[in-house]
């Protein structure tokens, strides 16, 4: 029990009590978002910045009360909450507040939550939204539509419809027909015998069971022959082509992964090519290194010119440091003279020293070198072969982790990376036993940086 003693209007405490009395089952606890003071109902409060799992032997809540709170703090509450953890396609949603903007009500549209109740607390309105009024999912409705005010009666409040249903009666138990393009974003086994093997495809599953819509899928090769099996009307939908991206872009509201190409990542196993290690000689902080050993040559060469009081060439001190470079890219040189390979050995020192302060952090020496597994890792079976952990972004994660092509894998096995993003990406390119999930688009963003990354689906 938590309480928090604000001012609430007696009235406004009174109907939210009456409310819950009508609509609670008395069976999952009641999650309280935001600050509350005298409900005579237990309740669990949540903080907003802070993800919250259950435990295994606790029941998932079914009814949330949201009291007060702006935008930004309703959507974080879904970000780290209720979107990847527990949300029920039952679940209710009393909103309690003093505005309800159509931003925040494309928000919740966006989750796919619907029963939803607002109560306004200056006036005691009491509204709802019908998102699928024309049984579209391209044309989402956030139109507030008011069912009543408040009421200390009790018969009064078990009039209005306040959790009405909210998809439309031809939705239920109907059949989706759908083709889904053989690529990585629909299918990570092209030639496997099960139909759902891409993360994206499990996705569909999950959004149009919570839309109580029943899903047939099938897997396609050739453009041609989907357009033309939806021309027949042998289909409902198609996914992977040009038109299916445009359909997606023109929807109001729907998940981010959508338009997302979601693949596995893990560390080249491979022996890093000679062209990609040249690469790493430019990167910022190798220039920075070669910089700061020119710079104290220079200044070697300053000194020695103003003690001796004789000019010294600076083209001689200059074949130092090219020396040095040709070294770096694996060529021999010609040394004549032992004072000149003393020179190349103190500023190789020099430089060294440099190169270690700049990539004390980085640890770049990982990057040359090869796994150890004997075989190039390129499909999910080889990933449980070789024990390696799967993580990413908690979205991506539970798809990843949900769809058949991992089902049973250990569950210690799964890592969250929501947190830790960054540190998980490093952890795949230095200690390479992890398998990474993520968009191609984020991989590609860190992939500048890492330029070994190997991505396992063809």
């Amino acid at each position: 029990y938590s309480r928090h003693f604000i001012m609430i209007p007696a009235s406004i405490l009174q109907c939210i009590n009456i409310i819950v009395q009508i609509t609670w089952n008395q069976k999952n606890p009641i999650v309280v978002v935001g600050e509350e003071s005298g409900f005579n109902f237990p309740v669990l409060r949540l903080n907003v910045r802070k993800p919250y799992e259950l435990g295994r032997n606790f029941q998932p809540p079914n009814y949330y009360i949201f009291y007060n709170l702006n935008n930004t703090e309703t959507g974080k509450f879904f970000f780290h909450t209720v979107k990847y953890y527990w949300l029920e396609p039952s679940a209710r949603f009393l909103f309690v507040g003093t505005n309800f903007s159509t931003r925040m009500i494309s928000f919740i549209a966006k989750y796919y939550i619907f029963e939803v109740t607002f109560l306004e607390i200056n006036s005691g309105k009491i509204s709802t939204y019908y998102p699928y009024k024309d049984s579209s999912l391209q044309k989402i409705d956030v139109e507030v539509k008011t069912i009543g005010f408040c009421d200390s009666s009790i018969s009064t409040l078990e009039k209005y419809d306040l959790f009405s249903p909210k998809i439309p009666q031809k939705w239920i138990n109907s059949i989706l027909r759908i083709l889904y393009l053989s690529t990585s974003t629909f299918s990570t086994c092209i030639h496997c015998k099960r139909r759902y093997k891409g993360i994206e495809s499990e996705m569909f599953i999950m959004i149009f069971k919570h839309l109580n819509i029943r899903l047939t899928a099938d897997v396609y090769v050739n453009q041609l022959y989907a357009e033309r099996m939806l021309i027949q009307h042998k289909y409902d939908m198609i996914f992977g082509t040009q038109s299916a991206l445009e359909w997606f872009s023109n929807m109001d509201v729907t998940m981010s992964y959508f338009q997302e190409d979601v693949v596995y990542f893990v560390a080249n196993p491979l022996p890093l090519p000679r062209w990609k290690y040249y690469l790493t000689i430019f990167e910022v902080n190798v220039w920075c290194s070669w910089l700061v050993t020119i710079m104290i040559i220079s200044a070697i060469w300053i000194w020695k010119t103003y003690v001796n009081d004789q000019n010294i060439a600076m083209v001689s001190f200059l074949r130092i440091p090219i020396s040095m470079f040709v070294l770096f890219l694996g060529q021999s040189i010609n040394l004549h003279y032992k004072s000149f390979c003393r020179k190349i050995l103190i500023s190789c020192i020099i430089f060294l020293i440099t190169f270690m302060n700049f990539f004390f952090g980085t640890r770049l020496t990982y990057l040359l070198n090869g796994l150890n597994y004997g075989d190039v890792i390129d499909s999910v079976e080889k990933i449980k072969e070789n024990h390696l952990y799967i993580g990413g972004l908690r979205g991506t994660y539970i798809w990843a982790s949900q769809s058949l092509e991992t089902r049973g894998y250990p569950k210690r096995y799964y890592i969250d990376c929501t947190e830790h993003y960054v540190s998980c990406l490093e952890r795949t390119m230095f200690k390479k036993d992890m398998a990474y999930v993520g968009s191609v688009r984020e991989i590609q963003r860190f992939e500048k940086k890492c330029i070994i990354w190997h991505c396992l689906v063809k």
